[in-house]
């Protein structure tokens, strides 16, 4: 894309105000704070995460609850402990880090924000599906104040949209990232123009929506929209892009339109190029077609085909089989709908030989 995809990461600061405090206490603080700093640097979380419980029970000594300090501490705190994954300890810190934060700063403080978001992030990491409203509330409020303080339609918000939805989706596969992507895509191509990489990555986000509720032609278009804001729609430079033309080859061959999906194996295939570490995984593959009359034994069947210069499977036939007539047939019509990306020599896509051997086990009842 033109520019850097979205990045998620973990940030911790803590800026503490000039205070009168007892120097015994002060040494004690200080000690922990230092270590708890070092680890984050060195990027030892469970290191980060000890010191930083140790680091806010001695700025308890110091600080009033309230307090700015004590709000920023815990939030630090909190963020350590949910980058070690331990998503339901550090929602209770991070709650604890909210109430903090408003009575430090006030219910619509800007320092609310990255309490919300990382809050989200903790419920996200608790408990998946059954937390999906918990990450809505705490995503909107986040929302909700960027947009207060930097404007509805800035690119702050559009990224606190964008990152609302894809966590409600990847995490908890909810119908409520829906709202917060649409909004998402509508502020980012205003704010940063329709081929801003953030602008495609919403895109992206809203074809994964549209396919989680089978609306495939949908899901084609955005994947459209997201491809016009690569550098080169043709050569992926990224695993988003990469992810992107592999879910279009998908989502187009899952409608019947083989044709329009070469374009994204091609893409694939052209940046992978010509080595012996080119991936032979199939970009979209679909099982044989058993009737419920054939009894299914253990056995495999394997079958060797051409991969043509579109990626499409050719003179597909059965090298070694220990099933049936019938099971050999259902896996050559199904491997013949399979897709590759095409290897490439001198920049053109070239055919190849491959094999693939599918395995059947006993009916499960």
């Amino acid at each position: 894309m033109k520019h850097q995809a979205l990045a998620l990461s973990l940030t911790l600061t803590l800026a503490l105000s000039p205070t009168a405090l007892h120097a015994q206490d002060r040494a004690t603080f200080d000690s922990a704070y230092g270590a708890f700093q070092a680890a984050v640097s060195a990027g030892q979380m469970e290191e980060a995460a000890q010191r930083g419980a140790e680091a806010y029970a001695a700025g308890q000594q110091l600080f009033e609850n309230g307090s700015p300090e004590l709000a920023r501490l815990s939030l630090n705190y909190g963020r350590a402990v949910l980058a070690t994954g331990r998503g339901p300890q550090a929602s209770e810190i991070l709650l604890s880090a909210l109430n903090q934060s408003k009575a430090a700063f006030g219910a619509d403080s800007k320092e609310l924000i990255s309490v919300y978001v990382s809050l989200a992030e903790a419920f996200a990491t608790s408990s998946g599906r059954g937390s999906a409203a918990e990450q809505d509330q705490a995503f909107s409020e986040a929302a909700r104040l960027t947009a207060l303080h930097q404007g509805a339609e800035s690119e702050a918000t559009g990224i606190t949209e964008l990152k609302a939805g894809m966590t409600l989706l990847d995490r908890a596969q909810s119908p409520l990232a829906g709202p917060h992507l649409e909004r998402a895509y509508s502020i980012l191509s205003s704010a940063l123009g329709r081929d801003h990489a953030l602008t495609g990555q919403a895109a992206f986000y809203l074809a994964k929506y549209a396919l989680a509720s089978n609306n495939l032609a949908t899901a084609a278009d955005w994947l459209t929209t997201a491809i016009a804001t690569f550098a080169d729609p043709a050569r992926p430079q990224n695993q988003l892009e990469f992810s992107t033309h592999l879910l279009n080859v998908q989502t187009l061959e899952g409608m019947g339109s083989s044709e329009a999906a070469t374009a994204s194996a091609q893409a694939i295939g052209r940046a992978r190029g010509n080595t012996e570490a080119v991936d032979l995984q199939p970009l979209y593959t679909v099982s044989p077609r058993l009737g419920t009359d054939i009894e299914q034994k253990q056995g495999s069947a394997t079958i060797s085909f051409m991969i043509d210069a579109s990626g499409r499977v050719q003179q597909a036939e059965i090298t070694e089989s220990t099933v049936s007539d019938v099971v050999e047939q259902a896996s050559l019509e199904a491997i013949s709908r399979w897709r590759f990306a095409p290897r490439f020599e001198d920049g053109q896509p070239v055919a190849r030989e491959a094999s693939q051997t599918l395995n059947f086990g006993p009916r499960q009842n």
